[in-house]
């Protein structure tokens, strides 16, 4: 009897360790509900004291906290201060890091010097006063790179934020966007193989937005010579334009798998005329023949460059 006895007032735990509805509590995790007190502390671990012993901000700001310092983080948590600093902050680094701009922005650095320099010279031609130029010019640049990198910044902010929905990233891949699915998700295996990065497209696309940059502006040129507010406007309205169609023609894998096509067809000379000799002679002639047929009937080297291009794309 004793030992049915205390073995009743054993606490019975079921086999497989899942406690039925009636004995279930509820377990809130608010801090209140945590009493420190009823836990000691067995093995202090010093790591990590030194740092926060050696760091300026933690001495200054979280250890003695006061109404300037609270107003100093609000302040510095404000987006549109955010913005604007790293609006700021983007424009030194354009003329602090400049070789570091045109090596991995070479499209829109190139562009906003070609607007900038085109703005100065219509100014010069127009009133004759080269520190008026001189002005006019660098406030179209200014505001041309400002346009760039809002624009810019806010479409890949955008972009990033519609691809931490899973649903929406598996809609933008299945529409052919470069993005990322977790692997359940992406159900389409052929959709997440991406034909190249985008970093392997550079080259066409700083040729071909360069080349057709260089066409529109001459057209704005010839519009709007003798009003420069127009020219400088329709100039960098062009120039933001040309580098986000940009940025979009390397995102979209059907672009970027026609960018790298025919920038294969350069790169690759060698290659291409061993072992396609026939496509290869035939591209080259009809490029050939579209070229001199375009310039002998408008005398135009830019309109006969431009059409055997795209004849020769196509």
């Amino acid at each position: 009897m004793e030992e049915h006895q205390s073995i009743a007032d054993e606490p019975r735990v079921p086999c497989d360790g899942a406690w039925s509805e009636s004995h279930a509590q509820a377990v809130s995790t608010l801090d209140a509900d945590y009493d420190d007190n009823q836990y000691d502390t067995l093995y202090e671990d010093p790591r990590g004291d030194d740092i926060l012993s050696q760091s300026p901000f933690f001495n200054s700001w979280m250890q003695y906290p006061n109404l300037t310092s609270q107003l100093y983080l609000d302040v510095a948590s404000n987006r549109v201060i955010q913005v604007g600093f790293h609006v700021v902050s983007s424009l030194v680094r354009r003329w602090t890091c400049w070789q570091l701009n045109w090596k991995t922005e070479t499209l829109r650095s190139f562009l906003e010097v070609l607007v900038w320099t085109s703005v100065t010279a219509v100014a010069y031609s127009v009133h004759h006063d080269v520190l008026w130029a001189a002005q006019i010019g660098f406030s179209v640049g200014l505001a041309m790179s400002i346009c760039d990198e809002v624009f810019v910044a806010g479409a890949k902010s955008a972009f990033q934020w519609i691809q931490q929905d899973p649903h929406s990233a598996l809609v933008l891949q299945r529409w052919g966007f470069d993005v990322g699915t977790p692997a359940p998700l992406s159900v389409d295996k052929g959709m997440s193989v991406k034909p190249a990065s985008s970093d392997d497209v550079l080259l066409i696309k700083n040729v071909i937005f360069g080349a057709m940059a260089l066409e529109s502006l001459r057209h704005v040129y010839l519009g709007s010579t003798h009003d420069i507010q127009q020219f400088a406007g329709l100039a960098t309205a062009m120039g933001v334009a040309y580098v986000l169609v940009g940025e979009f023609f390397c995102l979209w894998l059907p672009t970027r798998r026609l960018g790298l096509m025919v920038q294969s067809r350069w790169t690759h000379i060698p290659e291409n005329w061993n072992a396609h000799f026939l496509r290869s002679l035939v591209e080259v002639t009809c490029w050939v023949a579209s070229l001199v047929y375009v310039y002998c009937t408008t005398a135009s080297v830019v309109h006969a460059v431009g059409w055997s291009s795209v004849l020769g794309i196509g």
